[in-house]
């Protein structure tokens, strides 16, 4: 609980000073992460490896399919911010390129920012990273939050049955099975006289009676 809590913090401010601190051919600054956080709610991380013919999509997917997204879809997001990392030894090709800008495309409709870097880390050697910033869910949109508000809804449901079984129960081990038959109350109006507002014992009488109680006799 606490230690994937940790693992999923640790990953996520490792991730942002890498974005914003490692050089390369495109490159991201604080600038550019504060533009994909700022008033865009709920965010999510998540990162990817792939090494071979295929890497950028592998990586990308890898991304996409990140537990660290708690199963929510980023085309769900108004803000995405991408960065690329491999080494030197193994730099980007030009279909490589092509391969980022096909994979952009995809959020052009529905995204309101999408933003992309390139940065060089020594330390991937064959492998290429992508690093992925996603936020402007809406609540709703968010599986997570969906999920988090029927078991709210769930626990306050039982608890409510709860409440009524138990105080069933009490009134019966009072009442019986029967329980409290219903009291019907029976208004009529007392209009006093003249004569009666001289009445001291009636008024005495009156005031020593439950409104609810009182009749014309």
């Amino acid at each position: 609980g606490f230690k994937k809590a940790d693992d999923t913090l640790c990953t996520a401010a490792k991730s942002i000073a890498e974005i914003i601190t490692i050089p390369g051919y495109i490159n991201l600054d604080f600038a550019d992460v504060k533009t994909v956080l700022k008033d865009g709610g709920v965010a999510v991380m998540s990162a990817g490896f792939a090494k071979g013919r295929n890497r950028v999509i592998d990586a990308m997917n890898d991304a996409l399919r990140s537990p660290l997204l708690n199963n929510n879809d980023v085309f769900q997001a108004s803000k995405i911010l991408f960065n690329i990392s491999c080494s030197s030894s193994h730099e980007l090709v030009l279909e490589e390129t092509q391969q980022i800008n096909k994979f952009m495309e995809q959020f052009e409709d529905r995204v309101q920012v999408v933003i992309w870097g390139i940065s060089i880390d020594e330390n991937l050697g064959e492998d290429l990273k992508v690093t992925m910033l996603a936020s402007g869910f809406g609540v709703n949109d968010l599986p997570s939050m969906k999920q988090f508000h029927q078991q709210e809804e769930n626990k306050n449901q039982a608890e409510q049955e709860e409440t009524r079984i138990r105080r069933d129960n009490q009134i019966r081990s009072y009442y019986g099975k029967a329980g409290v038959p219903p009291r019907h109350f029976y208004c009529t109006p007392f209009v006093m006289s003249e004569a009666d507002l001289n009445d001291d014992a009636l008024i005495e009488k009156l005031s020593e009676e439950p409104a609810n109680q009182r009749t014309k006799q």
